[in-house]
């Protein structure tokens, strides 16, 4: 409970512990900010501001300076300095299918590499101001104002009361985050390298740089809970399940997660498909059937995996061809010219960057010799692969900048072709011809997206041992 001796001089709250910033936040489930009144009343024409991305931090704005009447500043300390607790607030979104997911991560503060380089993990940042978060999640709708937006979740987010496995994920992210930063390599940091906690792009524009020790200057980036992990813990507080998601740990004291799911795969390498669609009785006519497959491998029988997901892993089976090089090039969702040409490369809501920066999980298949006349292929080997931050930042952005100049004049013509570079290129990526999108002068073109060349897939699968 709030008392009377708590009130400062000036007028402020003085939150004390953690069980009262706890009290305040839960008045507000299920209410919004204009139908729950906090410690100082918020103006009119702050709860009439549309939600969007401009507007993203006016809700936490509103909830520090109004709700919790406190001014935490930019300090790498907690909000509430006094109960070491920090305060977030993050968009929740309801699927169709009746459950909630996060909308996006949960930033936790900008990176100091200088600072960062020196310091054990209970000494960083991350953890001086995170230990604690008060999470308070509305419900993202579109188009409403931010008065109107309901509250879902207000909840103590403790990392100390976080299950041992994902402690022990999280630390080691972070010791990987540090050990690019004590290398003099923030430059090469990328939301791939790493599985629940990320250093995501934290930038309007792409002038924007930072220091390093012995490094050149790095784009800003922040700590922050990936999508996936946030979407775990808003499905754990909400007590609804994913029931097409399935651990594949199941609980099993796992210490290093990635090596636990290749060696699940080794007694199959070399296995031709034929035996390992029988022997993991997998419908051999169905057309996802090698992603089937992998999962069955995996001990999974459900469409997801529980981990990939809080991961934010993409599973990707590539089939290769008897030389080595695979089928087909891998595509990327299709671009919404409308929002393409107003990006800015390390705006941290940049698309493809957020695509390409993630980790993958490649299941590789090779045909033999005589493959084209039959199903001769065989399980060559799996690889966790994120693509390096200069192969992002250098070939990719090359082609995202000329698609981008190209979608701004309408001119098809210059589209990037697979000829124009190493890394990406640009085709369409309709289900057919009138499958379409708009471009700025108003003519219509079959939709097209960003696809990874076969040439360097070829060689990414190759340099993998």
């Amino acid at each position: 409970m709030i008392k009377k001796d708590q009130v400062l001089d000036k007028g402020k709250m003085k939150w004390a512990t953690s069980q009262e910033i706890l009290e305040h936040g839960n008045k507000l489930l299920n209410k919004t900010l204009r139908t729950q009144k906090g410690i100082k009343t918020i103006p009119e024409d702050l709860l009439l501001q549309i939600v969007g991305v401009k507007q993203r931090g006016s809700i936490g704005t509103m909830l520090e300076e109004y709700y919790y009447d406190i001014q935490p500043g930019n300090e790498a300390v907690p909000d509430f300095k006094e109960a070491g607790v920090e305060l977030k607030s993050t968009p929740v979104k309801k699927l169709q299918s009746g459950i909630f997911s996060a909308k996006e991560r949960l930033v936790l503060g900008v990176i100091n590499y200088l600072n960062e380089a020196n310091v054990t993990f209970e000494e960083s940042s991350f953890y001086i101001k995170n230990k604690s978060i008060m999470l308070l999640s509305y419900l993202h709708e579109k188009d409403k104002v931010v008065g109107d937006l309901k509250f879902k979740i207000s909840k103590l987010l403790v990392y100390e009361n976080f299950s041992e496995e994902d402690k022990k994920i999280i630390r080691s992210d972070w010791e990987k985050i540090n050990k690019k930063i004590r290398d003099g390599k923030a430059h090469e940091l990328s939301e791939g390298d790493t599985l629940y906690l990320a250093a995501c792009t934290k930038s309007a524009t792409s002038k924007n740089r930072r220091p390093q020790n012995n490094g050149p200057d790095a784009k800003p980036r922040a700590y922050s809970y990936k999508p996936g992990y946030m979407t775990y813990l808003t499905r754990q507080f909400l007590g609804t399940v994913d029931d097409k998601t399935e651990s594949v740990t199941r609980g099993d004291n796992v210490k290093d997660f990635e090596k636990y799911i290749v060696n699940k795969f080794s007694p199959y390498i070399g296995m031709s498909t034929k035996k390992l669609l029988e022997k993991f009785k997998v419908d051999t006519v169905a057309k996802s059937k090698y992603a089937i497959l992998a999962n069955r491998i995996l001990g999974v029988n459900k469409q997801k995996i529980e981990e990939f997901e809080k991961a934010n892993i993409k599973m990707k089976t590539i089939q290769l061809k008897h030389t080595g090089m695979p089928k087909e090039a891998m595509s990327f969702p299709s671009i919404k010219f409308n929002k393409f040409i107003e990006e800015d490369w390390d705006d941290e809501e940049n698309v493809l960057r957020g695509q390409l920066e993630q980790k993958f999980f490649f299941v590789i298949f090779r045909c033999n010799k005589d493959c084209e006349a039959g199903d001769s292929k065989f399980l060559e080997k799996v690889m966790f692969w994120n693509m390096p931050a200069t192969d992002i930042d250098g070939g990719v952005k090359n082609q995202w900048d000329k698609m981008q100049n190209a979608v701004r004049l309408s001119n098809v013509d210059k589209f990037p072709k697979s000829s124009d570079g190493k890394i990406v290129h640009i085709r369409p990526h309709g289900r057919n011809s009138e499958d379409v999108d708009i471009l700025p002068n108003g003519e219509s073109t079959t939709k097209r997206c960003f696809w990874i060349n076969q040439n360097y897939l070829k060689e990414v699968v190759k340099e993998n041992k």
